[in-house]
């Protein structure tokens, strides 16, 4: 799909919130997501972003802990603010994504004025074999617009469709969304030179030494026609790759292929695949037979590889780039690898009012928290981090 200028793909997208539950308000402070799916030549290619650039967590172990300490309180089955921030507390390298969430941008106004981001580092392979880190962003051409706190409470009473019904009217009446998309591209001698982890989802790749390239535009021009079969069961998962994008070494991404295809088999059944609004453009030769729901059995061959009839030939396109590997493989804990220097230098770039609102609605939240979870957040998070912001947030805490 980036073969030539002027090309374009098909693409079928879905925006959603992330921690809260299905039907909830639009207007949550909570990431969201815009997934998007292209239909090209050679399979479908799947990018999934949020309106944060970076990740909570860089290690997978933690990602149960992550969804379930954002989700509902077990025995009361509310929304626990006790639970969420004390993981944020004995996990500091969420820092970093919290202080972004937490600020303006955590209330977009809807989802025509947000920007994206792929978070993960993918790997891009020229016909050479030739490698090129890179990740994905999606700007948009509506122009960045936030909300305050207090018109994203209101309209979580009064219209929680709010962002939805914004984005299906703008398309309805022929004024098409529009994002450019553009990457960030490093070198390996680029990513082997740097004091820090680039393929660690908690850090973005600074745009001072990494800049914005546009590679084309996304333009939302139809509306589903049938929201169940187009939009509850369209399916994205990381792992749906295309010839010359792989995987980088990034953990939490190559966890996220496991984990995005398991659910998606658990929500839409084994041949999720076949569905129309997930199946390529173009012709699949599978092994895949039976199953729940199947769409198709093939071409009536042995479901087996190789045999010696009608034996699709295996493509050498899909074959993915090698890498030295050596030392010793295990599991080690990531709690302490510099948590703090990007978050600091977020704060540094903030405004006066910025950081105002910042800690506002920080206090707002952490208020609600027991006192030994306030005091470890101010500890472990932001006193690290900034000595002054964590005065600030400490002073209002303890005035309410």
């Amino acid at each position: 799909m980036f073969s030539e200028i002027g090309k374009k793909t098909p693409a079928f997208t879905r925006f959603s919130n992330v921690n809260y539950d299905a039907g909830s308000a639009d207007t949550m402070r909570d990431e969201h997501g815009l997934a998007v799916k292209f239909y090209t030549e050679e399979g479908t290619y799947v990018l999934t972003t949020l309106n944060v650039p970076v990740f909570p967590i860089r290690d997978p172990v933690l990602f149960h802990g992550l969804s379930h300490s954002r989700t509902r309180n077990a025995a009361t089955h509310l929304f626990d603010k006790n639970m969420y921030w004390d993981f944020v507390a004995l996990r500091p390298e969420t820092t970093h994504e919290i202080l972004r969430l937490f600020s303006d941008s955590g209330f977009p106004d809807g989802y025509r004025h947000m920007n994206t981001f792929a978070i993960n580092a993918f790997k891009l392979v020229n016909a050479n074999g030739d490698v090129t880190y890179t990740k994905f962003h999606f700007i948009t051409e509506q122009g960045l617009r936030n909300m305050s706190p207090e018109n994203a409470t209101l309209l979580a009473g009064m219209d929680p469709d709010y962002a939805t019904r914004d984005l299906y009217n703008a398309i309805g009446i022929g004024n098409f969304p529009t994002w450019n998309l553009c990457f960030q591209r490093m070198s390996q001698q680029q990513a082997d030179a740097l004091k820090w982890n680039p393929f660690d989802p908690t850090k973005i790749w600074p745009e001072s030494e990494f800049p914005l390239a546009p590679i084309g535009k996304l333009i939302l021009d139809r509306n589903p026609v049938d929201h169940f079969s187009e939009v509850e069961q369209s399916a994205f998962c990381p792992l749906n790759l295309v010839p010359g994008i792989e995987l980088s070494s990034d953990k939490i991404l190559n966890a996220r292929s496991f984990a995005y295809w398991d659910a998606q088999r658990y929500r839409l059944g084994t041949n999720f695949a076949q569905l129309p609004i997930n199946k390529p453009i173009g012709k699949v030769n599978s092994y895949v037979r039976n199953g729940a729901a199947v769409q198709f059995s093939g071409n009536g061959g042995p479901s087996y590889f190789p045999n010696s009839f009608r034996c699709p030939e295996v493509s050498s396109a899909g074959k993915q780039t090698t890498f030295p590997l050596c030392g010793v493989v295990d599991r080690y804990e990531t709690k302490d690898e510099d948590n703090y220097s990007q978050a600091r230098e977020y704060l540094k770039g903030l405004s006066s009012e910025e950081s105002e609102r910042l800690v506002n609605n920080i206090v707002a939240s952490l208020s609600k928290t027991a006192k030994f979870i306030q005091k470890n957040v101010l500890v472990n998070c932001f006193q690290k981090t900034s000595a002054k912001f964590a005065s600030k947030v400490s002073k209002k805490l303890s005035k309410i």
